[in-house]
């Protein structure tokens, strides 16, 4: 059966112009000179009724000249309620019997998913952005949201002086009233600017254990971003104040040596101030760093595999195209290859296990359209490589996410610790030094166990 199109007035498919007439009779009528154009006969002069000659139906209709014109004048005209859209198939017919009006459930449903689709926002944002809507009806009259305009400058003024201050206010005043513990992490733009972001985790509420993030600050680096000039950012920024400082309780940070040095790193300047406070590694960044190490023991031309075929296909949407049509041929479904970034920890696993998903694809694309070296990529003995590889990366993608979650108090991740180690371990110790068998309660024996082949 012909795949059906829907059509809008502000489609490439546009409706008839006596369907335009139809729609909005007494607002607009058809240009003498022009069956493709129209005069609005609200935003039209006496004098000159073609002033506003115009072909975009919605556009116009939806714009603030318009709306602006009709709460302005004493204009009278008839809309009717309904606006009827009609579906083709490929051939160029038109199924009469798919018709719907927008003043429909359906109606409001399509227009709203236009409009997601045209505004390239995640489907994520469907319910609140109803919600929303729900509420700007309930709580603000018709003609008062007709007629507000909002653009950037001023919605960035409204952010930045009301809204963020208020925040920032509320999240300080949390800091004055509860134990908290702050993560630092330096970070760098675009441009290559440096800055150090803080994020604090304590209890939301009195008689919780329920734990909350929040960022708090993210602090320019002008001259260094060594631990004594984060030591002294935040000394004079969010430990200023003396009901936060006397809350402060512990920092968690990545393994940089400005920030974990036994002289020179922030938490051991922060430890000689507050000698109470707990100075952690951050685990994710940890179980980062293994991961990075462990790839070591492949060979180079394995590990180049991902970039390349990611970089590939990531340049270029008819190269995506060729792939979908290999895929739809041999009737496999249609999935890309995932973007790999170096700085995005877990992109490497997610883009290596698309590239398995869809080897057979991916061999076939490549043998007819990539270079030499590209078709040398998809051996049996490649394709072993990268599956143990996955597996490795599973295993430790596992733990960098666990250790990622906002509500992880001490007493809920020291078994998951015991537990890693554990799994770990078993893969490189001697077998006769370890017991197959062996549970969390023997973590201590494990522990002490040498690093040795």
């Amino acid at each position: 059966m012909p795949k059906k199109v829907l059509k809008t007035p502000s489609s490439s498919l546009k409706l008839k112009s006596s369907q335009y007439l139809s729609t909005y009779e007494g607002i607009i009528k058809q240009h003498p000179a022009d069956p493709m154009s129209f005069i609005c006969q609200v935003c039209s002069t006496d004098k000159q009724e073609t002033s506003c000659q115009w072909k975009g139906l919605e556009q116009h209709m939806n714009g603030k000249r318009h709306k602006d014109n009709v709460d302005n004048s004493n204009f009278t005209f008839h809309q009717k309620n309904s606006k009827e859209f009609e579906v083709e198939d490929s051939s160029g017919h038109i199924d009469s019997d798919f018709q719907f009006s927008l003043n429909t459930e359906t109606g409001l449903n399509f227009r709203f998913a236009k409009f997601i689709l045209e505004n390239r926002l995640p489907l994520a944002i469907i319910d609140p952005l109803l919600s929303f809507i729900k509420e700007l009806q309930k709580d603000f009259k018709p003609e008062i949201i007709r007629k507000s305009s909002l653009s950037r400058s001023i919605l960035k003024i409204i952010i930045d002086d009301c809204i963020a201050k208020d925040l920032k206010e509320e999240i300080t005043q949390k800091l004055r009233t509860r134990p908290f513990s702050i993560a630092l992490d330096g970070s760098s733009d675009v441009f290559g600017k440096a800055f150090l972001g803080i994020t604090a985790k304590y209890i939301e509420e009195d008689n919780s254990s329920y734990l909350i993030t929040k960022l708090i600050s993210v602090l320019p680096i002008e001259e260094s971003s060594t631990g004594e000039e984060f030591y002294r950012k935040i000394k004079e920024g969010l430990l200023s104040d003396p009901l936060i400082e006397r809350n402060f309780l512990g920092i968690a940070t990545d393994e940089g040596s400005n920030m974990v040095s036994d002289t020179k790193g922030v938490s051991s300047r922060l430890l000689q101030d507050y000698p109470y406070i707990l100075p952690i590694r951050d685990f994710s960044h940890i179980y980062n760093l293994i991961f990075k190490k462990a790839m070591k023991g492949f060979q180079r031309d394995i590990l180049e595999i991902v970039p390349s075929i990611s970089s590939h296909f990531g340049r270029s949407s008819q190269r995506r195209s060729k792939l979908y049509e290999i895929q739809k041929g041999n009737n496999q479904p249609t999935l890309g290859v995932l973007k790999y970034s170096d700085t995005r920890w877990l992109s490497y696993k997610e883009s290596l296990s698309r590239i398995l998903t869809t080897w057979d694809s991916l061999k076939e694309y490549f043998n007819l359209y990539g270079s030499h070296k590209q078709k040398g990529y998809f051996t049996d003995k490649n394709q072993l490589c990268l599956k143990v590889l996955l597996i490795l990366s599973e295993k430790l993608n596992h733990y960098n996410i666990f250790f990622q979650k906002d509500s992880l108090l001490y007493n809920g991740i020291i078994d998951k610790i015991k537990e890693g180690y554990i799994i770990f371990a078993k893969m490189v110790f001697r077998t006769e030094l370890i017991s197959k068998n062996i549970d969390l309660g023997e973590f201590h024996e494990l522990f002490e166990l040498p690093l040795t082949p």
